[in-house]
């Protein structure tokens, strides 16, 4: 672990040629690691980001990513602007266009200059399975940057003096693989990328002449400084020939970062660049494929479809298991309600049928108004006139009753009788079934003359009453 100047949190990582490297600052603190790769070229997206998940866990990446791209992946094209006029912007069409690219096969991306725009193109297809590691591991992506880009952000100065900077990679199925940028004043005006056999190493010399040729043409300059980076692979005597033939002064940019590894120390330098400059140039995330999009919707409704028909395996569950409780509990019931009637079968054939009737009419008397009598003097208040007073009401047996009053007149009392005789009860049937005036006679007393009767009425359903006469006065 080594400390660095910054103070921000990030992680630069990059991923090919057989590794995976990622160096991480966090709070001052730098950590670098440098993955092996042992699966075919095909399978190792898969396991860059098991790696990543597992060193995620472990707290060695950051939340804010930086992705540097192989730049012999990427083209670069530097286009000036004609007599100080032009635009400062393009359209990914464009600028696939200018480059004689299709846009719907590839990334652009931009970076303005004072003295013009510098475009880089990268494919779709490999930029999207590029990150797919990264985004798979759950990571947030900030900055794309091809390595050749953050590598010249490095070296560049306001001072003016004219700089090459070359990028050399790894053998990969016996290729090196070259990248070069050539330029001033801290703007890549030429920029080339080519590989070659480990044998052919004096194809380097033949090709870095021919850059430098077409730059001195163009701008007049002539390089004298060769910044290095990466230089496995290559033997000392094409680095010697490099100094002598093109007579350019050689320096490592490995010595200057903060990792382990000479790779380790150059995503240290790109990273310090690219969070101290904002506006280095960066991919933007691309669109997925539909062929893409389709598979990771597929994916989705396949998840979501296993997890509903789990869930209604686990609801078919309970409510079976409901459904074998109602209906534990219903046999229950039907087994209570066998039981009670069984019993009520018992008990009839014990009790006599004689004593059951005469319970069973002691109960319907007792519930029946027409034998109570303040029930039955309710009744006749609601029906008599107003000018009939009741004086006596005797409750006899045989359902008879016997009203005895006074009345203002005659008339009265036969107005009195013809109303108890269309007496009924709420349910429509009549309260007696006959009534008879037994008597009706004047007397008067002092100034007053009134007349006295008696009026007996039947109950229209006759039974014994329990308990003989009742009377109330």
């Amino acid at each position: 672990m080594r400390r660095s100047p910054l103070r921000s949190s990030y992680t630069v990582a990059e991923w090919g040629d057989g590794m995976l490297r990622t160096v991480t600052y966090r709070g001052g603190r730098v950590l670098s690691s440098s993955l092996p790769l042992t699966g075919p070229i095909e399978e190792q997206g898969y396991e860059v980001t098991q790696r990543l998940i597992n060193l995620r866990n472990r707290r060695q990446v950051a939340g804010s990513l930086i992705v540097i791209l192989p730049s012999h992946q990427v083209g670069f094209r530097w286009m000036e602007r004609v007599l100080g006029r032009g635009t400062t912007t393009l359209t990914d069409a464009e600028a696939a266009q200018m480059m004689g690219l299709s846009a719907n096969d590839v990334v652009v991306a931009s970076q303005t200059y004072p003295e013009g725009i510098l475009v880089a193109a990268c494919r779709k297809a490999f930029l999207l399975s590029y990150l797919s590691p990264f985004l798979k591991a759950g990571l947030s992506v900030r900055k794309v940057v091809p390595s050749l880009m953050g590598l010249w952000a490095c070296i560049s100065d306001a001072s003016g003096e004219p700089s090459t900077l070359m990028e050399i990679r790894s053998p990969t199925n016996g290729l090196i693989r070259v990248s070069i940028a050539v330029g001033s004043k801290g703007v890549p005006y030429r920029m080339h990328s080519f590989a070659f056999q480990k044998e052919e190493s004096g194809t380097l010399v033949t090709e870095l002449r021919r850059v430098l040729a077409e730059f001195q043409r163009m701008s007049g300059e002539s390089v004298a400084s060769l910044f290095l980076a990466g230089d496995q692979g290559v033997d000392e005597e094409v680095l010697r020939q490099i100094e002598q033939r093109l007579d350019l002064r050689v320096e490592r940019l490995a010595d200057r970062g903060w990792g382990l590894t000479i790779w380790e120390n150059l995503l240290a330098l790109i990273g310090e660049q690219v969070v101290r400059n904002g506006n280095i140039l960066s991919f933007p995330l691309p669109e997925p494929e539909p062929s893409v999009v389709i598979r990771q919707t597929w994916e989705r409704v396949t998840l979501w479809s296993a997890l509903a028909t789990f869930l209604g395996l686990i609801l078919a569950l309970i409510f079976n298991w409901q459904n074998r409780s109602v209906a534990a509990a219903v046999d229950q019931l039907n087994r209570d309600i066998a039981a009670k009637r069984q019993l009520l079968a018992r008990l009839q054939k014990e009790i006599p049928t004689a004593r059951l009737e005469s319970l069973q009419r002691l109960a319907y008397e007792k519930g029946d108004p027409r034998h109570h009598p303040l029930d039955i003097l309710y009744y006749l208040s609601k029906s008599l006139p107003k000018s009939v007073w009741i004086t006596e009401l005797s409750y006899l047996r045989g359902s008879q009753v016997v009203i005895r009053g006074t009345a203002v007149s005659h008339p009265g009392v036969t107005d009195a009788a013809h109303s108890l005789a269309d007496l009924r009860l709420p349910g429509g049937s009549r309260l007696f079934a006959e009534v008879q005036t037994n008597y009706a006679r004047t007397v008067t007393s002092g100034e007053k003359t009134q007349v006295e009767f008696q009026i007996t009425a039947w109950l229209k359903e006759r039974t014994p009453l329990i308990g003989g006469r009742m009377g109330l006065r």
